[in-house]
C-alpha cells in the first residue's frame, strides 16, 4: 500500500504545477489602455424621411421667419453623433440648399401641402 500512495502524490504535484503555471501565462480578458466602442454594434436607425419626400424647415432670412420647402436629395446615418442627416435640393433651381450643408432630422417637418 505504501507505493500506491507514492504513485499519486507526484501525480498531484504535477498537476498542481500546471495550474499555477497556465494563470501566470493566461490572456487577461481586459487589457489596460483599451476601450471598447459603445456605437460598434449600434444599428443605424431607418431614417423618418425618403429621397424625394417634400419637407419644410424654419429659416431665418434677414430678420424674418420663413417656412422653407425643400426635396430630399440624400440621407446617411452619422454614428458618432447618433443621429440622421438629410441634404435637401431646392425645387425650384434644383440645386442643394446651403451649398449642399446637412441638417438634422429633427430640424426637418413632413410637408403637408402636396
Amino acid at each position: 500500500m505504501s507505493t500506491n500512495e507514492l504513485e499519486h502524490q507526484p501525480a498531484v504535484a504535477v498537476e498542481n504545477r500546471e495550474m499555477e503555471t497556465s494563470s501566470e501565462h493566461a490572456i487577461p480578458d481586459v487589457k489596460s489602455g483599451v476601450h471598447l466602442d459603445s456605437n460598434a454594434n449600434v444599428i443605424a436607425p431607418s431614417p423618418k424621411f425618403r429621397d424625394g419626400d417634400r419637407v419644410h424647415m424654419s429659416e431665418l432670412i434677414g430678420t424674418r421667419r420663413v417656412r422653407g420647402t425643400y426635396q430630399v436629395y440624400a440621407s446617411r446615418y452619422s454614428r458618432s453623433k447618433g443621429y440622421t442627416e438629410y441634404q435637401l435640393l431646392v425645387p425650384l433651381t434644383q440645386t442643394l440648399h446651403n451649398k449642399g450643408a446637412w441638417f438634422r432630422e429633427k430640424e426637418l417637418r413632413m410637408d403637408s401641402r402636396g
